[in-house]
């Protein structure tokens, strides 16, 4: 979800033409963290990257932000 947020808020810095020629990688990072693999390559991701960043879109991403910072503000407020 990462690249979506990142086409959202700064497309400058997104290497389209790399982006698109990324195949999908169904390895998940979280859980090989929690089998304690230290680097991307033992995670499954040799290219640094997980997900389908090829499919990402900025629409995508606005509706990450919105909803990670609604998330945010509901943890904020049950804290003060």
């Amino acid at each position: 979800f990462e690249t979506s947020i990142v086409l959202r808020e700064r497309a400058d810095a997104v290497r389209d033409e790399v982006r698109q020629s990324l195949a999908p990688n169904p390895q998940s990072l979280s859980k090989a963290i929690k089998a304690g693999k230290h680097t991307f390559e033992a995670a499954g991701g040799p290219r640094a990257y997980f997900g389908d960043p090829a499919a990402a879109t900025a629409d995508e991403g606005a509706r990450l932000v919105d909803a990670l910072g609604s998330i945010l503000e509901e943890a904020v407020l049950a804290e003060i």
